[in-house]
């Protein structure tokens, strides 16, 4: 169910029906699945989200908002479900309590080290992969520098990215990953819960008592990753001098935050994250020319 696509009312009460009655109050704001606010039969507020594919909502929202509500600032989850309808294809949906955040509120360098690094915290691995049920590695690779070869080197030979960038630009791309990828070497093995597609919009300012904290509020893909991978995801969308000055505040907090140390050349990894972060949007923006041309603008100012 994406923003623009009607509401199957009568699908939400009976998927509902034991927090009735059950008020729809509106749809959320922003992102291509940004859900339906709800307040449920007790008074509670909660927001309301249908996805395809299944155990996906599991796997990633759903997963880690019931494992690591309180640990990650993540809302509750209150229920979550799964129908197939006629042509056998599944429908999942959850349901998590809604937090209520301040329209000002917007996240600063600070803010951002401080979520990254909670999520980091509350669970630690051996290696790298993508989380499925039970935040299970269901996909794992040695090092942190071979999931990277491996995505890059699939993604750099799909026709779709291959055309887009033309045989120059793919060379100089290629090119620049050879001279800074060693740099993935000092990031090592271990690996962090991450969020896996952080942006300012999952981000939530909420004022508890006198104090601001930080709630993610949506979750796309669950990873064990790294938090300088979390970070150059969250600045893919930046400008370049934007992107530059931001990672580097962002990487003095981190550096006096986690307790795990520092990374020797860790610009240099946060720049191979945000180059793959738009290498993902050529592979994905085909129906949307303007992602497309930003994204090759700033792969040529960072490969400059």
């Amino acid at each position: 169910m994406v923003e623009h696509q009607p509401l199957d009312r009568e699908a939400l009460q009976r998927r509902l029906r034991r927090w009735e009655p059950v008020e729809v109050i509106g749809r959320l704001p922003g992102g291509t699945n940004p859900g339906v606010e709800v307040r449920l039969g007790d008074g509670r507020r909660a927001v309301y989200r249908e996805y395809a594919g299944g155990k996906r909502a599991w796997a990633t929202e759903c997963g880690v908002c019931g494992e690591l509500a309180a640990e990650v600032g993540a809302p509750e989850l209150l229920g979550v479900g799964e129908e197939r309808d006629g042509t056998g294809q599944a429908r999942a949906w959850s349901l998590v309590a809604f937090v209520q955040g301040s329209d000002d509120a917007r996240p600063q360098a600070l803010d951002v080290a401080e979520a990254i690094v909670r999520v980091a915290s509350a669970r630690s691995y051996p290696c790298p992969g993508l989380l499925g049920e039970g935040l299970a590695l269901t996909k794992r690779w040695a090092t942190h520098r071979e999931e990277y070869e491996g995505f890059m080197g699939w993604a750099l030979g799909q026709e779709v990215v291959v055309g887009r960038l033309g045989e120059e630009r793919l060379k100089k791309v290629r090119a620049w990953i050879a001279e800074a990828e060693a740099s993935l070497a000092g990031v090592g093995a271990r690996a962090y819960l991450m969020h896996g597609d952080l942006k300012d919009a999952h981000m939530l300012g909420r004022r508890v008592g006198g104090a601001w904290g930080w709630w993610l509020v949506d979750w796309e893909m669950g990873r064990a990753g790294h938090p300088l991978i979390e970070l150059g995801r969250w600045s893919a969308s930046r400008a370049l001098s934007r992107w530059r000055a931001e990672t580097a505040e962002v990487l003095e907090h981190l550096d006096a935050l986690w307790l795990h140390g520092g990374v020797e050349d860790a610009r240099e990894v946060v720049a191979l994250y945000r180059l793959q972060t738009l290498v993902g949007t050529l592979k994905a923006g085909g129906r949307r020319d303007d992602a497309v041309g930003w994204a090759l603008a700033a792969m040529d100012e960072l490969v400059a």
